[in-house]
């Protein structure tokens, strides 16, 4: 997943093609609290053995559908640069629903 000011791009794996998502066509965009990396910690690794990983995703609304992509954040680079982003939609008035 590629995120900048104005579009959300979803890269696949394999030779499907990538899909573009402009924000300024949807309705709403759902993120968890609880985004982060996974099994940073002992009580992450535990949550992870027992089936109950962190699950990273972003469901996109609009008025005809809605679609949920899951993800990984691998690195610290990372977490900080999708929180930069979601700072900006905010103040871009994008509607930002953390549930």
């Amino acid at each position: 997943m590629e995120l900048d000011d104005s579009i959300l791009r979803v890269k696949s794996k394999g030779n499907l093609p990538s899909i573009d998502i402009h924000l300024n066509a949807i309705d709403k965009i759902t993120i968890p609290n609880g985004y982060g990396i996974p099994e940073v910690s002992m009580k992450d690794i535990a949550n992870e053995m027992s089936g109950d990983a962190k699950k990273n995703f972003i469901i996109i609304s609009s008025s005809n559908q809605t679609q949920r992509f899951d993800f990984i954040i691998e690195s610290y680079y990372m977490l900080r640069q999708f929180e930069t982003t979601i700072e900006s939609w905010v103040k871009k008035g994008y509607k930002i629903e953390r549930i």
